[in-house]
Formats: C-alpha cells, sequence, structure tokens
C-alpha cells in the first residue's frame, strides 16, 4: 500500500536508500574490475616490449600495444572523462557539489529538514541521486569496461594467431 501522509516513511527511506546503495556497489565493483585489468595490462605490457629486446616478434608488438592501451582505458574507468560522465543533470540535494553550494552547515540542514518532511520531495531527490549515479557514474565506467575486456581479449587472440603463425612459417 502507498503511504499517503505527507512525511516518507521509514521503509520507504530504507527502500530508497537500498536502491542507491546497490547501484553505487555496481560502480565500486568495476573500479575493483579496472584495478585489475590495470595490474594485468601493465604486466602484459611491460612483459611483450621485455620480450621485444631479445627477440623481435610481431605477436610481441601486438601483445605490448594492446596491453598499453587496455591500461590506458582502465585508468579512464577510474574516473570517466566528463564528456561521458557530465549532460547537464540536475544535481540532488546529497551530490558533493550541491552540497558544497550551500553558504553554511545551517542552510544545508535546513534544506534536508524541508525535503525529508515533504515525501514527494525526498522521492524526487532519491530519484535524482539514484538516476544520475546510474546514468552518469556507473554506465561510463561500464562502457570503458567494455572496451578494455574487448581489446585486451582481442589482442590476446591477435597474439595466438600472430604466433601461430610465426612458429608454422619456420
Amino acid at each position: 500500500m502507498i503511504n499517503e501522509s505527507k512525511e516518507i516513511s521509514q521503509a520507504e527511506l530504507e527502500f530508497l536508500e537500498g536502491i542507491l546503495q546497490r547501484n553505487h556497489s555496481f560502480a565500486q565493483q568495476l573500479d575493483t574490475y579496472a584495478d585489475i585489468m590495470i595490474a594485468l595490462s601493465t604486466a602484459i605490457f611491460i612483459f611483450s616490449f621485455s620480450q621485444l629486446r631479445a627477440d623481435y616478434a610481431l605477436f610481441w608488438v601486438v601483445l605490448g600495444l594492446t596491453g598499453g592501451i587496455v591500461t590506458i582505458v582502465a585508468l579512464l574507468m577510474i574516473k570517466p572523462p566528463a564528456v561521458l560522465r557530465k549532460k547537464g543533470q540536475v544535481e540532488s540535494i546529497m551530490f558533493k557539489t550541491k552540497i558544497a553550494s550551500f553558504g553554511s552547515a545551517r542552510e544545508y540542514e535546513d534544506s534536508l529538514t524541508k525535503t525529508l518532511r515533504d515525501r514527494q520531495g525526498t522521492i524526487e531527490q532519491y530519484s535524482r541521486e539514484i538516476y544520475n549515479v546510474t546514468k552518469y557514474y556507473y554506465e561510463p565506467k561500464k562502457f570503458l569496461f567494455r572496451i578494455a575486456r574487448n581489446v585486451l581479449l582481442l589482442g590476446i587472440v591477435l597474439t595466438i594467431v600472430l604466433f601461430a603463425v610465426e612458429s608454422l612459417v619456420q
């Protein structure tokens, strides 16, 4: 049953907070993936180019370049470029720059109190924050992760093919 009172219930607040936290945890999971990608691709990059000094082979070049590209894309995952995450969205009262825009802690407290006393206002602020976190924080990270993963897989496959071709030729 929908709460018809003016104030938001504890259950509704917990529900909204759960959605927000879930979306934040998805983004944090992608940060963990970025850390793993950075470590793996950096190791591939360093190893590949160190092998080029001893034995020049095209497959080492492909693997090294792939590792370098993946490292760069994974580093961008940590904080995606503004072009991917800034689209002129309206910030919620929970966003750090919105908080900092208030003249004092007291002004912010008054705004929070007013919002929390208004059920629709609270839902509006949470929905705005949930949408912004998902659309402008999580989605750009996921997009960059897919690029990094696909480039890495492509590089490994090309390296295997080139290695097989070079082995057959010799």
